[in-house]
């Protein structure tokens, strides 16, 4: 510090000195982080269509399982290319607009719905279409609802061609009120979210400014699909291409024996975790009126309870027939609340399956013994789960390519830039850059992911952090809960060597199968059908 005619000033300068230079250390750490993640807050919105694009081409050139769809199916999917292929104009279709029109020029872009009945007509339209609906509810009277609705307004109209939520107001009144006493609010003005085929809203507690309601409806969807681009185009194809689906004739309706022994949706909700506030949400598959038996399965980062329809089918139409499979979405995915992308940490996450197992055994209570399956990171979770003080309500695991240790097909220097900026900066966003042919290695396969909105690539910095490390953390050399994990050779996601020395650490409990050439998804293929009752049913079962 310079001399001064006052000792305490020297001190003063001095302080002033050193916190100049911790906040130039510490820009220069967080600038070394941003560039040693991939894609840091980027949406390659061409990449992701591109790849959607492929994938349904590859599909079209596929034979289809049911004959008396091929002709239909195969012309659908050309539509689709020829669309992602033509100049890029303007689709919206009354299909994808504000429940069946688009806001024109001069005219508001919120859809009016006023009446509890006037809204269980919206939600049944917008379900099939897998699209939120948002509701401002006001009071003419209220200042602070004149106040919010010129920024609701602005906000509707930003996203009023994004094919993926409607944004609606509803006045005061009698229904109005139902519904709010239903979330356990009163008072205007409020927002509240209804999920994709939920009837049961989430409300927005957060701040009423326009920057606060564009980053709360920004966290949950991302940013918003302009109508000329190529993720718009698509989506509107594969509306058509459904609803041509449709309309092809069926050979014979089923017999009433043969309906009965289909697997079907048997129970969906919502679990209220005692460990927090989170009300994930849950959807069980069976195809029988009384299940003996109950599985609980947890899904892989990215992904959600509905993008394992392949896998529940081949399990229940086996000798697991009078089985339930409950699949439960965990925080941020599918139709649970949360940040998309981020799950706190281990131990929260470990306690939200607990909490899960305990709800569905009360709701199946002649269904035992309990097996919890996991993908990805539902694989390590439930290994977690089995490993903790509370595994006697599980009687076995089941881990598919659990997520045990850093990503392979991530670099050295970007794994450590990870867990660094878990610390640092722990909601740091990025999209994961794996490819559709990391996942399935079939036509098929690759279609039923297609087309599937609730599916996403956000990853968090903390949520990846504590993920890299969790392996050392969960305690299995004492775990008496029988595990068996399984993976594919040729999964670029996770790494083999790692995933042996982890069994290694406990081999009276763990034991190993691997799927030969089979992806990071290899139960979806119908060539891995054979492994899947090995290494899965087989399991269950004993």
């Amino acid at each position: 510090p310079p001399p001064t005619p006052f000792p305490f000033l020297s001190s003063v300068f001095f302080l002033q000195h050193r916190l100049l230079h911790l906040t130039m250390m510490r820009c220069i750490l967080l600038s070394i982080i941003l560039a040693l993640l991939p894609n840091v807050q980027t949406f390659d919105e061409d990449s992701w269509a591109s790849r959607r694009a492929a994938a349904a081409t590859a599909a079209s050139a596929a034979s289809v399982p049911a004959q008396d769809k091929l002709s239909s199916l195969e012309a659908a999917l050309a539509d689709v290319e020829a669309t992602l292929e033509a100049e890029p104009t303007p689709i919206v279709s009354a299909r994808q607009g504000n429940t069946g029109t688009v806001a024109k020029e001069g005219t508001s872009a919120m859809v009016t719905v006023n009446t509890i009945a006037t809204l269980g007509e919206t939600l049944a339209r917008l379900a099939p279409l897998k699209r939120h609906l948002i509701i401002l509810i006001s009071a003419e009277w209220c200042p602070h609802s004149r106040s919010i609705l010129p920024k609701m307004e602005a906000i509707a109209t930003e996203w009023s061609k994004d094919p993926r939520v409607t944004i609606a107001r509803m006045d005061a009144g009698k229904d109005a009120q139902k519904i709010l006493e239903s979330v356990g609010v009163v008072g205007y003005p409020n927002l509240v979210w209804y999920e994709p085929g939920s009837t049961h809203p989430d409300v927005y507690k957060g701040k009423r400014t326009e920057e606060a309601l564009r980053r709360w409806l920004g966290l949950r969807l991302g940013a918003p699909i302009a109508a000329d681009s190529k993720v718009n185009r698509y989506h509107n194809a594969m509306s058509a291409a459904k609803e041509r689906l449709a309309k092809v004739p069926r050979r014979q309706s089923a017999s009433a024996s043969e309906r009965s022994a289909t697997v079907r949706v048997h129970r969906e909700g919502r679990l209220n975790a005692d460990v927090s506030a989170d009300r994930l949400s849950f959807t069980c598959w069976s195809r029988a009126t009384t299940p003996t038996a109950l599985v609980v399965f947890l899904h892989g980062m990215g992904e959600h309870a509905g993008s394992y329809s392949l896998l529940f089918d081949r399990l229940l139409r086996g000798s697991l027939a009078t089985a339930e499979v409950c699949a439960v979405n965990l925080p941020g995915h599918g139709t649970s609340p949360g940040v998309r992308g981020q799950i706190d940490t281990l131990a929260h996450a470990t306690g939200l399956v607990h909490a899960a197992v305990d709800r569905l055994r009360s709701t199946y209570p002649q269904a035992t013994p309990v097996t919890v399956v996991g993908h990805d990171v539902g694989g390590l979770l439930a290994i977690a789960a089995a490993a903790s003080p509370s595994s006697s309500r599980i009687s076995q695991v089941v881990s598919l390519s659990p997520w045990v240790g850093p990503r392979p097909s991530l670099s050295t220097m970007t794994n450590a830039a990870t867990s660094l900026a878990g610390s640092v900066v722990p909601n740091l966003e990025w999209q994961a850059t794996h490819k559709l042919g990391d996942l399935v290695s079939s036509a098929p396969a690759a279609r039923a992911l297609l087309g599937d909105d609730l599916r996403h690539a956000t990853l968090r910095a903390g949520t990846v952090g504590w993920l890299s490390e969790a392996a050392n953390v969960v305690a299995v050399e004492h775990m008496e809960t029988p595990v068996h994990m399984v993976w594919g050779t040729a999964d670029p996601l996770i790494s083999g060597s790692a995933l042996e020395a982890f069994a290694a650490r406990n081999p009276s409990a763990i034991t190993t199968g691997t799927v030969p050439e089979g992806k990071h998804r290899w139960f979806d293929d119908e060539a891995f059908a054979p492994y899947v009752q090995r290494e899965i049913v087989e399991r269950i079962e004993a």
